[in-house]
């Protein structure tokens, strides 16, 4: 990935939208120009092993990067904790909390929720205890939510004219984790995050996900991104099974935030094209 954490200033940053994701191993992130092509920065920090909990592995790695700390126009921060909800939208914070709480009773942590206004869902994060405050006073006004945001945005988009009876599932292959989305006629049917560490992980729980959903294995199709070797190797095995598996395209739009846009993470760059 190309990294350009020595620009350290930019002019009028007011200006300027970011774009962080944090999870346990890296900070990766993006800060564009809306409406100027071929802006894109792009960097990623990886969090050190040695700090003295992960909460200060996150802000040595904000702070040894000075870019981040300008005063962004927008500021989108993208969390991945091991348990989130999906919601109706109108869930308010107090009742997630409070779900999270029923589902996960031995969670510890702090609930933000994130409102997908595409999708009409909510997604109700347990952020460790700490991180939500850093972020809040650190960044003016982020907006918090999950990696799966943009992309199930995005899928919204492109699902949006499907007629009834089509199926598309969506696959965001990372090094260790799957983000994915089900659509059906338009409306998403599923989404969920699943912890994959290697291929036969993959497979199953895509399969599972389709089989449960009863998607056709002949007429549904199945859009991979991400990581370029886990997604060749998912899409060998998917092969066997599901007839249309395909590649995703990036968004033209992305492609025009600069020419580096295919080496940044999927997730940063659909939650950067995300409606305000």
């Amino acid at each position: 990935m190309t990294d350009n954490s020595q620009t350290n200033t930019l002019q009028h940053p007011e200006a300027w939208d970011l774009v962080v994701g944090i999870d346990e191993q890296r900070l990766d992130y993006i800060a564009h120009l809306p409406g100027q092509d071929g802006t894109l920065i792009q960097g990623c920090v990886p969090l050190a092993a040695h700090a003295t909990s992960p909460l200060q592995a996150v802000e040595d790695a904000v702070y040894d990067t000075p870019l981040l700390l300008n005063d962004f126009r927008q500021v989108r921060v993208l969390l991945r904790p091991p348990r989130f909800l999906v919601l109706p939208a109108e869930t308010t914070p107090a009742d997630a909390a409070r779900l999270l709480a029923t589902v996960y009773p031995e969670w510890s942590g702090e609930c933000t929720v994130a409102h997908l206004k595409q999708c009409q869902v909510a997604l109700a994060l347990e952020t460790p205890r700490g991180l939500l405050p850093f972020v809040q006073r650190t960044f003016s006004y982020p907006v918090v939510s999950h990696p799966l945001h943009g992309l199930c945005e995005h899928c919204h988009t492109l699902c949006r004219d499907d007629g009834e009876g089509t199926s598309r599932m969506f696959v965001n292959m990372g090094k260790q984790v799957m983000d994915l989305a089900v659509f059906s006629h338009g409306q998403p049917q599923l989404i969920n995050s699943f912890p994959c560490p290697n291929t036969d992980d993959a497979l199953y729980y895509a399969l599972h996900v389709w089989q449960t959903l009863g998607l056709d294995q002949q007429a549904d199709e199945l859009q991979l991104s991400g990581d370029t070797e886990r997604c060749a190797a998912l899409a060998a095995k998917l092969r066997q099974f599901i007839n249309f598996v395909m590649p995703a395209s990036l968004p033209a739009a992305a492609l025009r935030l600069g020419r580096d846009a295919t080496q940044a993470p999927l997730e940063l760059l659909l939650m950067a094209l995300c409606e305000s």
